[in-house]
């Protein structure tokens, strides 16, 4: 999503950083004050991106390339998008909040994801989160909350079973549940609480395996 202001035209492309240079057919130009969808299909085996790039690291760039001395180019948010065919397995995760360092019981309402299941074959979900307790010797835990299909409040949250995790490592650690049961076509947001002790959540995630 980018915009661009006064008269000025701008430039986004998917970005190789290991050969310091943009990827080919992935730049879009895009001219105009309001917020516009820029969209550069491309395939796998151009350059920049290929079996020849395996392992790789890639970032958005944008530019400036007219009229620059007339206004600025913006982008509020990128992403890259795989079609991929026949596969029999994968792993879908959708991350259920940026971190944090809750100084209390806290639930993160402006984090929650809508998760349908039946857009999955064969699912398997958990809940999983990177944190650490960096102060205290109290447990924090964090844990994995059912809204129904509210999208803004947080009365009536209900926890999900064998959601909770336990915190207690000084050491930033990866912590994931046992397989969940989750109504489909809700809405869910995790909560965390560090007890007596300071606990940096660095982030967390749902996690869904299918499988084909």
């Amino acid at each position: 999503l980018v915009s661009a202001t006064g008269n000025a035209v701008g430039a986004v492309s998917l970005y190789n950083n290991n050969l310091a240079s943009h990827v080919d057919d992935t730049e879009s130009l895009f001219t105009g004050q309001s917020i516009k969808l820029a969209l550069s299909p491309f395939q796998d085996g151009v350059t920049g991106f290929s079996s020849a790039n395996e392992l790789n690291s890639y970032r958005i760039a944008i530019r400036c390339v007219a009229e620059c001395q007339s206004g600025l180019v913006r982008i509020y948010k990128a992403g890259l998008w795989v079609h991929l065919r026949n596969l029999d397995k994968a792993q879908v995760i959708f991350r259920s909040s940026l971190g944090s360092m809750p100084s209390g019981l806290t639930h993160f309402d402006q984090q929650r994801s809508r998760i349908d299941l039946s857009k999955f074959s064969n699912p398997t979900v958990f809940f999983q989160s990177t944190a650490a307790i960096t102060a205290g010797m109290d447990t924090g835990t964090i844990w994995l909350n059912d809204a129904n299909t509210d999208d803004s409040e947080t009365s009536g949250l209900i926890q999900v079973g064998t959601s909770e995790l336990l915190v207690n490592s000084n050491e930033r650690s990866l912590y994931r549940s046992p397989a969940l049961t989750l109504n489909s076509d809700r809405r869910f947001i995790p909560s965390a609480d560090p007890g007596t002790s300071m606990m940096q959540i660095t982030d967390s995630a749902i996690v869904i395996d299918v499988t084909h």
